[in-house]
């Protein structure tokens, strides 16, 4: 890991919202990055708190793009780089961090090429990413795994999609929920009746869980369940400012917000308990084009989101976006920086005193231009540190 700060940076310290264009006087100052030499191959990026002021994810290493565990500190400080000869052929790479602090990696292995079956794989780690147990979880079809987040219970719930047999391009969303010491307490299939395929999981204060992703020509597909795993509510939406839906968390009224890319901007979507739009907004630069991968709350009625802009005011090919937004919608400040290749935030988290970790791939920071992780922390008034 190497640590590099400001290079050819460019920040925005402008945001439209609503067609309504303000300017910020504000100087935020410069990020300073955290460079990894590994990359991610899917977003939301697989990224947990972990210990004090620690973190852990889940990558691709950059020569055979084996799975990867990285354990490290807030400031950069890589206290863990281990790489295990084991290849993802379609899920994500996901990761979570128990009630107990065990930490658990999940992903998904083809088992058969000829029928496309995947099985999913996931392992018990040490905080040393050793592997304390493996388990194989399949059914007839084939699982891709996609999300998994710690539960208000201490235990974990996996998501992902089953494509069904035939080429149909139908999907079933799938929900693995585990205790603190990763044994299963439920697994549940649901079906869609459609293309969509899982990005992301949010619990709601009464235990409810609600999973989104995007769904057949730019809807978003949201589904409920409790949490013994029974459905509760499933709705498709559609938007006409909504490409692909990538985040979800839950508001402090009972609500969720989810977050994608529109037509150019960051597309922003509020759901009551019953999954109903109660309205959408947009998000972005006027002369820039948007697009959002993660969502974090504040805790505030303000929320954090991390994505990517690309335009005339870029530094480079693409630049990292972060942005806050207030429980209506309105930008609140923005922040688009990056050097002179293809960088971009494929994951937002809070630390424990309470800064924005923002965590994506860049191209920028070496002579080659390979891929490797960057985080890049700021506070909640957008200032880096």
């Amino acid at each position: 890991m190497k640590t590099t700060s400001g290079l050819l940076l460019l920040i925005f310290a402008f945001f439209l919202v609503q067609g309504c264009k303000k300017e910020e006087t504000h100087m935020p100052g410069k990020p300073n990055y955290h460079i990894y030499n590994a990359y991610f191959n899917a977003n939301p990026a697989p990224i947990v708190p972990f210990g004090n002021n620690e973190f852990v994810m889940t990558a691709n290493d950059n020569t055979n793009g084996y799975f990867t565990f990285i354990r490290s500190k807030i400031n950069g400080e890589e206290l863990v780089h281990k790489t295990m000869a084991m290849t993802s052929s379609s899920g994500s790479y996901c990761i979570a961090v128990s009630g107990n602090s065990s930490i658990f990696a999940l992903t998904s292995i083809i088992k058969d090429w000829t029928t496309q079956k995947y099985d999913l794989i996931l392992l018990k780690l040490t905080e040393n990413g050793d592997t304390v147990w493996t388990k194989t979880y399949g059914g007839p079809l084939g699982e891709i795994s996609r999300t998994m987040k710690k539960t208000n219970d201490g235990g974990v719930i996996a998501c992902g999609y089953i494509q069904q047999a035939g080429g149909s391009g139908i999907n079933d969303f799938f929900a693995w929920k585990l205790d603190a010491d990763g044994n299963t307490q439920w697994y549940k299939n649901f079906y869609t009746n459609s293309s969509a395929y899982v990005t992301d999981v949010t619990e709601m204060e009464n235990g409810d869980f609600v999973l989104v992703g995007p769904s057949n020509a730019g809807s978003t597909f949201v589904l409920k369940i409790n949490a013994a795993g029974a459905e509760i509510k499933k709705n498709t939406i559609i938007s006409n400012n909504f490409i692909q839906t990538n985040g979800i968390c839950a508001t402090k009224d009972g609500k969720l917000i989810c977050v994608g890319g529109g037509t150019g901007d960051i597309a922003i979507i509020k759901l009551d308990a019953n999954l109903k739009a109660m309205w959408s907004k947009s998000l972005g630069y006027s002369e820039q084009s948007e697009f959002a991968y993660s969502v974090v709350s504040n805790g505030d009625d303000t929320y954090t989101v991390a994505g990517t802009s690309t335009g005339p005011k870029s530094s480079g090919n693409q630049d990292i976006l972060v942005a806050k937004f207030n429980a209506e919608g309105g930008g609140i400040w923005y922040r688009s920086f990056g050097g002179k290749s293809a960088d971009a935030a494929y994951g937002v988290i809070k630390t424990q005193d309470n800064l924005n970790m923002v965590v994506g791939n860049t191209s920028s920071f070496n002579s080659s231009f390979a891929t490797q992780i960057f985080t890049v922390l700021l506070d909640n008034s957008g200032d880096f540190k």
